[in-house]
């Protein structure tokens, strides 16, 4: 599909071997819209709001920006999601869902590959899945969840894990 500018209010998936082209603004602004990504989303500029999905094993790929309001689920239990712009803002109510069953990457446990700039912000929700419980692992470093991360990756402060219903929740 070829478009100048997309707005999202319901659900668009992608599959693996599809591609979306937009050469404007790709635009999510739906309460509960979806967009599931498992082929390649190629845009000028990306804007996901609040209240809205982005989820899969594709890539988003923006001339310009990604600016994720709404929430971000890589792999499909687990997988691998791509996002490659000039940067990539995770917004302050940002959420990002993070699956883990072990420590092999892509495998194992979800990864968000950004090739770009990074800057990140909201918060991560772990959910360990297929009762893979951490206790004797001795570390699962952030690098490995975030995939590559060249470029400008602002420091990470405050972190603190408190229960969560679906995970934990680290803000």
């Amino acid at each position: 599909m070829n478009a100048a500018q997309v707005d999202n209010k319901g659900k668009v998936s992608i599959a693996d071997t599809g591609e979306m082209n937009v050469s404007g603004l790709y635009e999510q602004s739906g309460v509960d819209s979806t967009l599931d990504v498992n082929g390649t989303l190629k845009a000028g500029d990306v804007s996901i709001a609040l209240g809205s999905l982005v989820q899969g094993t594709g890539k988003i790929i923006a001339d310009g920006n990604v600016i994720l309001d709404g929430s971000t689920s890589p792999g499909t239990s687990p997988g691998t999601l791509t996002f490659d712009a000039d940067e990539v803002v995770f917004g302050d109510n940002h959420g990002l869902f993070m699956e883990i069953s072990g420590t092999s990457p892509g495998l194992e446990h979800d990864v968000l590959d950004v090739i770009g700039d990074l800057e990140l912000g909201g918060s991560l929700i772990l959910r360990f899945i297929d009762d893979f419980a951490p206790l004797g692992v001795t570390g699962l470093p952030v690098h490995t969840l975030f995939g590559r991360t060249p470029g400008l990756m602002r420091p990470i402060l405050g972190l603190a894990a408190t229960p969560h219903p679906q995970g934990r929740r680290m803000s």
